[in-house]
């Protein structure tokens, strides 16, 4: 199920899936990548047999001029969902499986099953090894706090505006703020869309200030990047501003009651 927008319209989040018995959501709402107008894709699966209307879906759309409105779907367009089992039978016994077939000579088929954990194997103790000697070339140095790492990361994109192209500087603003929230939160944050950083926000309750923040630079950079619409510098230092602003509110909200920055 795909839903496209107009011309300088935004996606919000779906609210709803309607007739949750018949459907089962496989791959959640993500972003469509690289399309113009802007849409997002669900992919769902049927629960039952015989002539199913597909599920109504009900979401949010902000126009270009920032007007938000509700809209819903209202596709009366049905699905013929056929049953792989011959009609009128209750049980249904598998095929038999093939006789084996026999192998003479030197059994490649087992150099694939035995060569690739021997292989992963190799890999890990490589990467332990390149782990240990970065370590001992920074000789020991503790990483930086979270905070901290993100705001030398954005105060130097806004020294580079004029000189680093608008998709560069927003791949870094992107990655910065995932990093941020994974080493702040401990979720694979750097694995995630968008869609899926805002879920995680709401979910947990962020503060107005620090989700709005994120949203507006997750967004910018996903739409520079990926429909590769403009962006001027104007609008990429207030998303980098407005990203280090949300941090610090974000960074002061998980701090335990009573803990005071210094």
């Amino acid at each position: 199920i795909r839903a496209t927008g107009g011309e300088g319209s935004l996606w919000g989040d779906p609210v709803a899936v309607g007739d949750a018995g018949s459907w089962a959501v496989v791959r959640p709402p993500a972003v469509v990548p690289g399309v113009d107008p802007p849409a997002w894709e669900m992919v769902v699966a049927p629960l039952a047999t015989g002539r199913l209307a597909l599920p109504a879906v009900t979401a949010t759309v902000r126009d270009p001029d920032g007007t938000v409105h509700q809209v819903r779907s209202e596709s009366s367009a049905e699905v013929e969902v056929a049953s792989v089992l011959p009609p009128g039978e209750e049980k249904v016994d598998p095929a038999p499986l093939a006789d084996p077939v026999g192998v003479t000579g030197f059994p490649w088929e087992w150099v694939l099953p035995l060569g690739l954990p021997l292989l992963l194997l190799g890999g890990l103790a490589y990467w332990l090894w390149r782990r240990r000697r970065s370590a001992r070339t920074a000789g020991g140095a503790p990483a930086k706090p979270p905070l901290e790492e993100l705001r030398l990361s954005v105060e130097d994109l806004l020294a580079r505006l004029e000189e680093l192209p608008p998709d560069a500087v927003c791949d870094r603003m992107a990655a910065g703020g995932r990093r941020f929230l994974e080493r702040s939160t401990g979720r694979p944050v750097l694995e995630m869309t968008t869609f899926e950083v805002l879920r995680l926000g709401r979910e947990e309750g962020w503060p107005v200030e620090a989700l709005r923040a994120f949203q507006r630079a997750l967004e910018l950079a996903d739409r520079v990047r990926f429909a590769r619409r403009p962006a001027g510098p104007a609008e990429l230092r207030d998303a980098l501003e407005g990203l280090r602003a949300g941090a610090a509110v974000l960074d002061d909200w998980w701090k335990p009651t009573g803990e005071v920055a210094a």
